[in-house]
């Protein structure tokens, strides 16, 4: 194995330029291929990497410079590795569907386009443009950017890697597509993000943008480690006894210091006056279908009937999950910690109500104590954006034994654009 690593060391030491985050835009990003499993936000997890076009892509994006390492995440209900499709910019709906010369030609052959977004037929005036969206054969959309945290090697070749979720994205132009995929994508935090620090900092909504993702950054930095040492490969007996679960599900979130929250308004400061989008992002991802709503809360609005607060939104959660822990009879501990920490200050809660004496008697320091230099609004809109994805941790069980919920429900609650959408 000696020669194996002395013969990598020389082929990647030529690895093509790291990732690099340039505001809302992350360039040169490697596209991982995840079968059957979506990735939220928040979300902590082990990868092992054991197929020659994933060992590659890992290598090179660890050989190809000092951490931070990133890689995307684009969920496929493929059943090989064969039959992944094709990655293309979250713009190529439109360009299919208006009238392109190879419309017709891409939509009635076998590629599949893969952007970020939903569910859709390639072109509406197709024939099987509905089948194709309501049958198995769907083209499913998502992007999560995950951050690669810890490696480990091991002896047969393969790769342990500690992963945590940080945003969602679109992808905005394909760099290549062999042998693994490489495109620049654009990360789109939740609309009640980039209306908060416009209301707060007078941000256009493009800076507002760069900062809820740098934000976003700041909150999963993290000194987690895997077992062993990465410069020396590890075995299968070596994992004996060790609790990989441990690292999962929710990543741990770092709290943003007071100091670091002031460089981040600063720069914003200092890049005002960049040219803002000429049509808001949100809009056209929202009109093209990309992102969208569940229909009970679409409903509501058409409607148009008062949507709860997202306060209420999320002290109904937390009742939610309160009544669920009690019906299932499995007891608080089952919750991680990360989730419990995300308790709301204040709340009226009702009598049989017991979350509340559990994180108090466990000593657990909440959210809104940690961050309480962030201000009322500001925090509490951080809090209920990661209990939106947190929650689904009491979706559980693997995508071979609960398809509906991780397969559809995670990949759902990605596409929806804003927090209360997801509280809801």
């Amino acid at each position: 194995m000696e020669q194996v690593r002395s013969v990598q060391k020389s082929f990647y030491s030529s690895s093509p330029s790291a990732s690099q985050v340039q505001g809302d835009i992350v360039e040169n990003l490697p596209i991982y291929r995840k079968i059957g499993q979506t990735e939220l936000p928040g979300r902590s997890s082990i990868v092992f990497a054991g197929y020659a076009h994933h060992t590659h892509m890992f290598e090179a994006i660890v050989r190809g410079g000092p951490p931070p390492w990133y890689v995307g995440q684009i969920f496929t209900p493929a059943l090989n590795f064969n039959d992944f499709g094709q990655i293309e910019g979250w713009r190529a709906r439109e360009e299919l569907c208006n009238g392109e010369p190879d419309a017709k030609k891409k939509s009635d052959g076998e590629d599949k386009v893969i952007v970020v977004g939903t569910s859709f037929g390639l072109c509406n005036d197709e024939p099987d443009a509905k089948k194709k969206s309501d049958g198995e054969d769907k083209v499913i959309v998502v992007g999560t950017l995950l951050r690669i945290v810890d490696y480990r090697r091991m002896n047969d070749g393969r790769m342990i890697l500690l992963t945590h979720a940080l945003e969602r994205f679109v992808v905005e132009h394909l760099r290549q597509d062999q042998p693994y995929p490489v495109a620049d994508v654009r990360c789109i935090p939740d609309i009640e993000d980039i209306d908060e620090a416009i209301i707060k900092g007078c941000f256009s909504r493009k800076e507002a943008r760069n900062r809820a993702l740098e934000e976003a950054l700041l909150e999963c930095e993290c000194d987690l480690q895997l077992p062993g040492n990465t410069g020396c490969d590890i075995s299968v007996l070596d994992l004996a006894g060790i609790d990989m679960e441990s690292y999962m599900p929710l990543a741990p979130f770092s709290t943003i210091s007071p100091e670091r929250l002031l460089l981040l308004e600063k720069k914003n400061i200092d890049e005002k006056g960049e040219k803002s989008d000429s049509l808001c992002l949100e809009m056209e991802l929202t009109h093209n279908g990309i992102m969208k709503e569940f229909p009970s809360f679409t409903k509501q609005i058409d409607a148009n009937e008062k949507i709860p607060s997202s306060y209420k939104l999320e002290r109904s959660v937390w009742i939610c999950i309160d009544d669920y822990v009690r019906i299932q009879g499995v007891g608080y501990g089952v919750l991680p910690r990360e989730l419990l920490k995300l308790l709301p200050p204040g709340v009226t809660w009702p009598v049989d109500f017991g979350l509340q004496q559990y994180v108090n008697l466990n000593g657990l320091i909440p959210f809104f104590e940690e961050n309480s230099h962030l201000g009322n609004e500001h925090q509490a809109q951080r809090r209920q954006r990661r209990l939106s994805y947190a929650a689904t941790v009491l979706l559980g069980g693997k995508a071979t034994t609960s398809k509906v919920l991780n397969r559809e429900m995670r990949q759902k609650l990605l596409e929806v654009p804003t927090t209360a959408g997801r509280l809801w």
